[in-house]
């Protein structure tokens, strides 16, 4: 082995490269969103090329892990406005990414119409819960007006279809819900209250306790069962929903979610209804 005075140039090389890489991994890069008056756009979904996309906060700024350079490049959304994508330069003076979106203006005579953010969903604490989830407090799914209008599905379970914390399944061709590690139910909750009567019902210790007293569980009563139950696609119309919290277990969800939650589901669908513009 050569002397420690040999490999020490090496070593010091080793640990330099070391440095520079953690340094990379820690690196962050601020987004700042605002309309073409420089008014802060609250809450736009801001994606950087290659990686995951975030909504901003309350004061149009979404933060992300990544090496800054001089120009980087951003797809950014939000309701009411262009779509933004294309290469940001890097500000000077503050280091941070500042994106511009133009509104879109609709004329109603001689009134001119500019849409805003969605107070309403933020009064219900989705951005807030969508925020911590960002910073790895909760394990859960977070669907913007955005996504929602971007991807804009026919039925509510086509939006669900093929996510990771719940899984699509069928009974005569309707929609149900089923948590992705074990056949149990999901809680739907629609603007926070829970839903009954609906198809996921038939996984539930009471579902179990009417298909046996119907002489079941066969065929023929649980086709019964899920008949007088509604599927998720007929509860509410998908051009209705404007954003969707999917968490994959109870202990992950938050307490307010919940509480209005049965004990036997997997975890919590909760849909948050209203316009999205």
């Amino acid at each position: 082995m050569r002397p420690l005075a040999a490999r020490l140039p090496s070593i010091l090389l080793l640990a330099i490269a070391l440095a520079s890489a953690a340094g990379a991994q820690d690196a962050r890069v601020r987004v700042t969103v605002r309309d073409t008056s420089g008014t802060v756009i609250p809450f736009a979904l801001v994606q950087p090329a290659n990686g995951a996309s975030r909504a901003a906060s309350d004061s149009g700024v979404a933060e992300f892990r990544l090496e800054a350079k001089d120009s980087l490049r951003f797809v950014v959304r939000r309701i009411g406005y262009e779509a933004f994508e294309g290469w940001v330069p890097r500000a000077q003076g503050t280091g941070d990414y500042m994106v511009r979106l133009m509104p879109l203006v609709q004329s109603l005579k001689a009134t001119r119409i500019l849409a805003r953010s969605n107070v309403a969903l933020a009064r219900t604490g989705f951005y807030d819960r969508m925020e911590r989830n960002g910073m790895g407090a909760t394990a859960a799914r977070f669907i913007t007006p955005e996504e929602l209008d971007l991807r804009n599905p026919a039925r509510i379970s086509q939006m669900l279809q093929g996510e990771n914390f719940v899984k699509v399944d069928h009974h005569s061709g309707r929609a149900f819900l089923v948590g992705r590690a074990m056949n149990c139910p999901m809680t739907i909750l629609l603007d926070g209250r829970r839903l009954r009567g609906t198809m996921e019902e038939v996984l539930t210790a009471d579902g179990i306790r009417e298909m046996r007293r119907r002489g079941g569980p066969n065929p023929k009563v649980v086709d019964e069962f899920m008949r007088e139950r509604l599927s998720i696609d007929e509860i509410v119309i998908s051009s209705g929903v404007v954003a969707i919290e999917i968490y994959a277990s109870m202990a992950g969800a938050p307490a307010k979610l919940q509480q209005n939650a049965s004990t036997e589901s997997c975890g919590i669908v909760a849909l948050w209804t209203g316009s999205r513009r």
